[in-house]
């Protein structure tokens, strides 16, 4: 493992640096001076030579931060490398061009080259270069040299922080494999779907609230079946169906002491018709009533849709006034189009209109090529206009076309619903035989009867008449009795899937917490001494059981709740764990506000840049681009 210091700089034209050369101690080296002095630029220029994109790099002047033209940026940057010495050198030049209209110089960014211990390379070969000296691949160096994403707990880094531990340490394929623990089998079709554990749990809510709504639904509709099987249940049909046959058998007894002989027995055989026809008449009533209520039911269904069709009309309306309004706009763009196609140059400006002499050519031609282009640039404007008028009423009409068709669909379920009629023909049909049965029965012949048993009869018959009405709503309890059972079936059947549901979030959660416990451990083996706060617990109820962050913690305290010792011993460990996962030894950077109270002894360099009230570099000569 090669061990690698800082030893020398050199800085032309870096920011607001004009000029700055320093030596590095390779022990520890502080930077002390007040704010704005170019302590941090100075950092930023050793990370930008070794390829760390910084921002806002090119030379700059005065407090408004101008950038200057023309000027060559420089770094030379002097490493020790196990006793020996190499001097990386990297260059940004402006490239610039020339404008064709007006003449002008134009800036066309950067050219860079690059210079490795005397060799000239292109930008490849310095980072292989760089990635050799360093012994690690050069994308993850530069994670490396930014210690400070690793650090800072700001809102801005925590993400990226994460993303890079977890690439770092293959955390995605390794928490990958739980999905194949035997525990977890109810949601692993879920995961290896690659549907995230937020995803699961939004189903698995959807899922709840369908269920609870069906069950809500179901115990509305048993309760109120169970109201009505009571009601039912409280009749006494064996009694009714005793007093049925024993009024049957006394109407009979008492039709045949009457003296109406032939009569009665054709008028009993005509009432037996008519009873028979009544029964079929009240069974055909209820089987129309439940028709008509599970169509009233489809109708409240579709009642909600209506108001949507009132407001897609309204949208149709809307866009074919705007139709109307782009085919005037398109319209009027035509028009004028005609008109500046028509104009001609004026002759008249050939003439000086002072001595009202004819002007030169060259200068009649330079007002023909100027009448041209201003003609050209106004029809470019029209015809820009046309085109984005008729791109604007092509989507219109696209919309419309959309929104018509929606309507339709709307319309076509409520016309399908408003042409479904219940068959009421079979009970017109009864209807009818029981007013026909009722005129033969009336239109027998009249013979002398008993009017006295007669009376009796028909007192009886109406009371078995009666009786038949009742026992119809035998029937009738037997098919709620049958309707109740089919609920409560569906109702285990809905207890049964809330309870798959349960045993499928229950799962989610112990997988959910087996993998931040995973993640927590595998992160945290690898940097002894600093815990990283990777999650924090949200109530069970909450979508997300965990809120990802990634907030570093010594002695108890995150990152910035440190003292500046601290934070050194901090910056120092974190780049063991990494230069250890990655297999560098590579100096440590700090950028703090007070001065170390402790200093901290570490066999890497340390380079701390600290905030002070006076300029305290030592030995070192820095000017900015005026010279100072």
């Amino acid at each position: 493992m090669n061990k690698i210091n800082i030893k020398k700089i050199s800085i032309t034209n870096f920011k607001g640096v004009a000029s700055f050369e320093m030596d590095f101690d390779p022990k520890l080296a502080q930077l002390k001076g007040p704010s704005g002095s170019s302590k941090t630029t100075i950092l930023d220029a050793i990370k930008w030579c070794l390829g760390y994109p910084v921002k806002n790099w090119e030379p700059t002047m005065g407090e408004t931060r101008v950038k200057v033209p023309d000027i060559v940026t420089k770094i030379e940057l002097t490493l020790e490398v196990n006793n020996s010495n190499y001097v990386i050198i990297k260059t940004a030049e402006q490239s610039f061009k020339t404008s064709a209209e007006t003449g002008a110089k134009l800036s066309t960014g950067y050219d860079y080259t690059y210079s490795f211990d005397g060799v000239g390379c292109k930008a490849k070969d310095f980072q292989a270069r760089i990635s050799d000296l360093f012994e690690i691949q050069y994308d993850k160096l530069l994670w490396v040299l930014d210690t400070k994403i690793f650090l800072d707990d700001t809102q801005t880094n925590w993400a990226d922080r994460r993303k890079w531990l977890y690439e770092l340490l293959d955390i995605d394929n390794k928490t990958a494999s739980l999905a194949d623990k035997k525990e977890y089998e109810l949601i692993a079709d879920h995961l290896k779907k690659g549907k995230s554990e937020i995803d699961i749990q939004k189903m698995l809510n959807a899922e709840k609230k369908g269920i609870s709504d069906d069950q809500t639904r179901n115990k509305v509709i048993i309760d109120s079946k169970i109201k009505e099987m009571t009601e039912l249940a409280n009749i006494d049909f064996d009694g009714i169906e005793k007093r049925k046959t024993e009024l049957n058998a006394e109407i009979g007894t008492l039709q045949a002491q009457s003296k109406q002989g032939q009569t009665n027995t054709l008028l009993a055989t005509k009432q037996r018709e008519l009873e028979q026809i009544r029964t079929k008449f009240m069974e055909v009533s209820i089987s129309i009533k439940e028709q008509d209520q599970k169509l009233d039911y489809q109708k409240r269904e579709l009642d909600g849709q209506i108001n949507g069709i009132a407001g897609i009309k309204s949208d149709i309306y809307f866009c074919q006034d705007k139709i109307k309004k782009l085919d005037s706009e398109l319209e009027d763009c035509k028009l004028e189009t005609e008109e500046v196609q028509s104009q001609k140059f004026d002759q008249e400006k050939t003439t000086c209109p002072t001595c009202k002499q004819t002007l030169p050519l060259e200068k009649i031609e330079e007002l023909k090529s100027s009448f041209e282009k201003d003609k050209e640039k106004r029809l470019a404007n029209i015809n820009s206009k046309a085109e984005n008028n008729a791109i604007e009423r092509q989507n219109t009409e696209s919309r419309i076309n959309t929104l018509t068709n929606k309507l339709n669909s709307l319309n076509g379920d409520l016309n399908a619903l408003n042409e479904v009629v219940v068959d009421k023909t079979q009970i017109t049909t009864l209807e009818k035989e029981l007013a026909d049965k009722q005129i033969e029965i009336e239109n027998l012949p009249k013979l002398d009867i008993d009017n006295t048993i007669n009376e009796k009869i028909n007192t009886l018959k109406i009371e078995y008449e009666n009786c038949i009405r009742e026992l119809v709503k035998k029937d009738q309890l037997a098919k709620i009795k049958t309707e109740i059972q089919e609920l409560k079936d569906n109702s285990k059947e809905l207890a049964q899937k809330d309870a798959s549901r349960i045993a499928r979030q229950n799962q989610l959660r112990a997988y959910i917490e087996e993998k931040v416990a995973f993640v927590s451990t595998e992160i945290n083996s690898h940097f002894d001494g600093i815990t990283w706060q990777l999650f924090t617990k949200n109530s069970d109820m909450a979508e997300n059981l965990y809120e990802q962050n990634c907030f570093t913690v010594y002695n108890g305290s995150t990152f910035v709740g440190n003292s500046t010792g601290e934070k050194i011993f901090v910056c120092n460990k974190v780049n063991e764990g990494l230069q250890k996962l990655l297999g560098i030894n590579i100096f440590v950077f700090v950028d703090e506000k007070q001065s170390s109270t402790i200093p901290y002894e570490t066999d890497k360099q340390v380079i701390e840049l600290i905030t002070s009230t006076e300029q305290n570099f030592k030995n070192v000569k820095i000017s900015d681009v005026f010279g100072k």
